[in-house]
């Protein structure tokens, strides 16, 4: 977990959207907040952080997909492969026994009430 944390300090990893880092880090944090927190970090810190990093993870990912679809208007194959990626992503969302702690009580789902990012 502390890996995850130096690692998304910078730009570069935490964007990288194919590697999936803030998501995959988000889930790190879930399952040690439901497992016994390590001494360092308490459930509930470790909860807020995995919320920022889904978070950003859904917003670089709205981002690409807007870029995506105006890079191409006329291109009716790239926005649906662009649609059905955020698609995946979200049912990942809804899926991912790693975010059963935060799903159903409003916080996962409030991920999806934010405006998405400008493109």
């Amino acid at each position: 977990l502390r890996g995850f944390v130096v690692a998304l300090r910078s730009p570069g990893v935490a964007a990288d959207l194919e590697g999936a880092h803030a998501y995959n880090a988000a889930c790190v944090a879930l399952r040690a907040a439901g497992d016994g927190a390590p001494s360092w970090a308490s459930p509930a810190d470790l909860e807020a952080h995995a919320l920022q990093w889904l978070a950003y993870d859904l917003d670089r990912r709205r981002a690409a997909h807007a870029r995506d679809v105006v890079a191409s208007p006329r291109s009716d194959e790239s926005a649906g492969a662009a649609d059905a990626a955020l698609r995946r992503h979200v049912r990942r969302l809804d899926d991912d026994p790693d975010l059963a702690g935060i799903r159903g009580d409003g916080r996962l789902e409030a991920l999806f009430a934010a405006p998405p990012a400008a493109p």
